[in-house]
């Protein structure tokens, strides 16, 4: 079969998925044809499987994939030859995987040769070959003689009211889509580049974005703040694919809405999934109203993975976290809150819960979880139709792991009738070690509880007051806490150790009355009537100053103040704010790491910071 001599193939209704080119059991020439806009699964243009497939003189572009390969396909043993002396272009597609081409890790080695290719020097976020484990084979010889787009190492700014042929360069010059500003940036692991986002919706309706996005390798993508920032799946589509050979990824400051992970009624994730990624920071982000088997976060093979200051809500599925190798993995879940996390009416799209953690099969405790100051409240899970009871509305693991968990607050999480304390606790045909050990409580913890922004503050009669993890006094046997160069670090059973967070999930200090308390929410003692607080320089130290790695601020209050504490420049201008929290009577010392709140180093061109640039405002 040959189709040529110049046919126009172009997509004909946007809101279809469609895919004109699909061959399977064939031999096939496509030769000389103009092949745009088009949209499917995988293979924007051209998917090709069990086949023979000659490629001449074509321009494929502007396609798109809501999988893998937005421009060429290539899966399950099939051959495809790029003609070397009838040159194909094949530039700015666009695609979860493999923007321009992909294939499959049963196919063999392939010389890639283009005329015009959409960038002079890709990576495998333009041309992948993963291998059985996602992993990269690094297998294609490329061969481009023009390239369709400079790409810039540099940071970029988009809007969505902006225009893709912009520079991008601020914000008053910015891009418009998300997923133009992946390709146009270029990143290594020497440049640590960021995407910055303006507040607005991010959606194929309202910037014409097109999801899910295919990140890039030491790359931060930041949107202003995650209330006003917002990426919104229009209940179609998930927000994001990271293949694995991506590493060092950072996401800040975005709400994800309206996700949806079950395409075709195949379980998939609603939110971001990330695959063996080294090194992954999700950060002050929120997800709401999204449906998917896999959860709003599902990742596979971290090496490590941080989640902080993370709200997912209203949602079905919630966070799962898993590992099918044998290297030590590391995650972090901090100061976030997973609820109302439901089962659907279809049990293909997610039986709910909570969190989800999935150890190696090897036998062995590789995959470490920590939790610090979680709140998990009114998350139901229904029995998987396939594990029968398996499942968990709270924390669920499989397999071997070892999880860590430290002031976390659980609350009307529903599976089974359990009574309370230890009965909520199932261990499912007793395959697990599960010891409950003295210190714990069983009985009412007297929260306020209901309400935000503050549930399950703790009442002044609570037991939970002053219960939890002693500060180290000489001579005391582990677990206890010390305070060291500015940080809460708790000393474990083992002596492991792990840092604390400074304050509790309502933002209030950690640690308060000398000894941390059982929960997410630290009490503070509000009895006392604050009155204006003048700040003394005898009271104040700042140091070192000048500073080369992070900077240390003490302070003393006499009776309990609002401390709102920034740093300020020169020329008046506002770097950050460290904390802006109720600092009952006692001695406090905070940590600045020298950046802005876009993370980005000012310690050069700050050079000097004198207590006066510390405000304290009441």
């Amino acid at each position: 079969m040959r189709i040529y001599h110049s046919t126009w193939f172009r997509r004909l209704n946007s809101s279809k998925r469609r895919r004109y080119q699909y061959s399977i059991f064939s031999g096939v020439e496509v030769n000389y044809n103009r092949i745009i806009n088009n949209i499917s699964r995988s293979g924007g243009e051209i998917f090709i499987r069990y086949s023979d497939v000659i490629l001449k003189g074509n321009s494929i572009c502007f396609n798109n994939a809501y999988w893998a390969g937005g421009g060429v396909g290539q899966s399950n043993f099939s051959e495809i030859e790029f003609s070397a002396t009838e040159k194909n272009s094949i530039y700015m597609n666009y695609a979860a995987f493999g923007n321009d081409y992909i294939k499959s890790y049963d196919i063999g080695p392939v010389n890639f040769i283009v005329d015009t290719f959409t960038v002079a020097e890709p990576d495998e976020h333009f041309i992948y070959s993963p291998d059985t484990w996602g992993n990269p084979k690094y297998d294609i010889t490329i061969q481009i003689d023009h390239h369709f787009l400079d790409q810039v190492n540099a940071d970029l700014y988009v809007d969505p009211s902006g225009d893709d042929s912009n520079t991008g360069s601020s914000f008053d010059d910015p891009l418009k889509t998300i997923s133009f500003a992946l390709q146009k940036i270029k990143t290594d692991s020497r440049n640590q580049r960021t995407i910055f986002l303006h507040e607005g919706i991010y959606s194929s309706e309202s910037n014409n974005e097109f999801l899910p996005l295919n990140p890039r390798s030491y790359l931060s993508i930041k949107g202003v703040s995650s209330e006003n920032t917002i990426i919104d799946g229009q209940n179609e589509i998930s927000f994001m694919y990271s293949n694995a050979s991506v590493r060092h990824l950072t996401i800040k400051n975005i709400s994800f809405i309206n996700g949806f992970g079950n395409i075709n009624d195949f379980p998939g994730c609603s939110g971001l999934e990330i695959n063996s990624n080294s090194y992954f920071i999700l950060d002050s982000s929120n997800f709401y109203n999204c449906i998917g088997a896999n959860g709003v976060f599902y990742n596979m093979n971290p090496f490590e993975v941080v989640l902080r200051h993370i709200n997912a809500y209203n949602s079905i599925g919630g966070l799962s976290i898993g590992s099918n190798v044998t290297e030590d993995l590391s995650f972090k879940l901090i100061n976030s809150s997973v609820k109302n996390i439901m089962p659907a009416a279809n049990p293909n799209y997610g039986i709910g819960g909570g969190i989800i953690i999935i150890g190696t099969q090897s036998g062995s405790t590789n995959l470490k979880g920590f939790f610090y100051n979680n709140l998990l409240e009114n998350n139901i899970c229904h029995p998987d139709p396939f594990w029968g009871d398996g499942g968990g509305s709270g924390i669920y693991l499989i397999n071997p792991s070892l999880i860590n968990i430290l002031n976390c607050t659980f609350s009307e999480n529903e599976m089974e009738e359990f009574d309370g304390g230890e009965e909520n606790v199932y261990n499912k045909n007793n395959y697990n070690n599960f010891n409950w050990l003295e210190g714990n409580m069983d009985e009412d913890p007297l929260w306020v509880g209901g309400g935000e922004p503050f549930n399950y503050e703790l009442q002044p009669e609570s037991p939970c007051i002053n219960t939890g993890v002693p500060m180290y006094e000489a001579g005391m046997d582990y677990p206890y806490i010390k305070e060291e160069e500015g940080n809460y670090v708790l000393y474990m059973l083992e002596g492991d150790t792990v840092t604390l967070p400074s304050t509790d999930l309502a933002g209030n200090p950690r640690i308060s009355g000398g000894r941390i308390d059982m929960g997410a929410y630290e009490w503070q003692d509000t009895s006392t009537v604050s009155s204006k607080f003048e700040v003394r320089s005898s009271k104040l130290r700042v140091f070192p100053n000048p500073f080369k790695s992070n900077m240390f601020i003490s302070f003393s209050t006499s009776n309990e103040y609002q401390v709102s504490l920034e740093v300020i420049d020169m020329n008046g201008n506002r770097i950050c704010t460290i904390a802006d929290n109720h600092f009952p009577a006692g001695d406090y010392r905070l940590v600045w790491d020298g950046k802005d709140e876009y993370n980005r180093s000012i310690k050069n061109a700050l050079n000097t910071l004198w207590p006066e640039h510390i405000h304290f405002v009441q």
